[in-house]
């Protein structure tokens, strides 16, 4: 396997401590990828792009490139743009969308929210269109997961018996033993690190956490955050597209969110997406970082992972905010690692603007004494 560029173990891993989930305690948190952790969008960037580098090295040719949702949309669709060509990208999703005639459904054992699926309409022709199809993941620990997607996915569609399924990832620890198994079931790995194996259940078990908490109750009047919708519109990732179109959709309302946005050198910026809307925040975090605008500019995301807020050294997390979701108000996310920014902007393609989430999310960066608060959604799904 070809190394573009390598990456250390410290670089790339943080431990952490789930909350509410039995079937595994322990969270490997990548500093670099910008869900759990603000990190500079240029950084992350460099990161997920390594990865589409070495999947370009070692396949090359044009990939169905699916991502998995929420964690790793970012990270595919990056690879999906250093690979280029004629690749497709779509992601799988946890949401409803009435406008998908037909879903391929397959579990994540291992998740808080276990059911997963992925969009059936004209798969079975962008399979055969395809030389392979590339699985993109954060990390891949027993393969599972793996199996179940490219199980159910050659159950749906015939033209995939005969395709590569090639697996990439930022953290593989897949047992060696395992691997020749996955290659006669026609599946092969690729990585950024291999991790050895270490009993993870064990190491976080001295770890005190506690739940994110609800943001502070706000004032009786409140003043009201900027809400803008986008006459740009972001292709909807989880119904699949070419990735220079999907790109170029992105970049167009990026484009339009900075010609609407006042900002200055003298301010701190943090970009905010909203749990599998990723990858379009981070193409216009970079942007803004390129510009040279502001004095500094971060990037991460809400997420629907409840993980263990700690305070003892060198713990990841050491502060989170519990939100109601963008997407449903009867849904928890949650926010971590918030720090004090002049500026804050939020990008999000949720269906309809939830009173609570705002509210929420405006109290919590108000309680970080954050500055302006701005929300900016895709018009197609307003």
């Amino acid at each position: 396997m070809s190394e573009e560029r390598s990456y250390r173990k410290e670089e790339l891993l943080r431990l952490a401590k789930r909350v509410n989930n039995p079937k595994r305690t322990y969270l490997l948190v990548n500093p670099l990828q910008g869900k759990h952790i603000p990190v500079s969008p240029g950084r992350a960037l460099e990161m997920m792009c390594a990865l589409g580098k070495a999947v370009k090295t070692a396949h090359g040719g044009r990939a169905l490139v699916i991502g998995f949702a929420e964690t790793a949309t970012a990270i595919a669709a990056s690879a999906a743009m250093e690979i280029g060509g004629d690749c497709v990208y779509l992601q799988t999703t946890r949401e409803a969308d009435e406008t998908v005639d037909s879903w391929v459904y397959f579990s994540e054992e291992h998740s808080h929210a276990t059911e997963q699926k992925l969009c059936g309409d004209g798969l079975d022709r962008r399979i055969r269109d395809c030389d392979y199809v590339l699985l993109v993941d954060d990390e891949i620990s027993t393969g599972k997961t793996i199996l179940n997607i490219v199980s159910a996915i050659r159950k749906a569609c015939p033209a995939a018996e005969e395709k590569e399924f090639v697996v990439a990832s930022i953290l593989n620890r897949v047992d060696e033993k395992m691997l020749p198994v996955f290659a006669g079931q026609g599946i092969s790995f690729i990585w950024l690190l291999r991790l050895a194996a270490e009993d993870y259940e064990e190491k976080v078990r001295p770890f005190s956490v506690r739940e994110a908490c609800p943001p502070p109750t706000g004032k009786q009047e409140e003043s009201a955050p900027m809400v803008t919708v986008l006459s740009a519109s972001v292709i909807p990732a989880h119904r699949g597209a070419g990735i220079r179109d999907y790109v170029e959709s992105c970049r167009a309302a990026a484009e339009e969110i900075l010609r609407k946005t006042e900002l200055t050198k003298e301010e701190d910026v943090l970009i905010l997406g909203t749990e599998e809307f990723m990858f379009p925040a981070l193409l216009l975090g970079r942007q803004l970082e390129e510009s040279g605008v502001v004095r500094s500019v971060k990037f991460h995301a809400t997420t629907r992972s409840p993980i263990g807020v700690g305070t003892e050294k060198d713990y990841p997390i050491t502060n989170g905010v519990r939100l109601h979701s963008m997407y449903a108000a009867e849904r928890v996310t949650y926010l971590y690692d918030l720090d004090r920014y002049d500026s804050v902007i939020v990008f999000s393609d949720s269906p309809e603007t939830v009173f609570e989430a705002v509210r929420d999310l405006k109290r919590g960066l108000e309680e970080k004494q954050c500055g302006k608060l701005r929300f900016f959604y895709s018009r197609r799904h307003v």
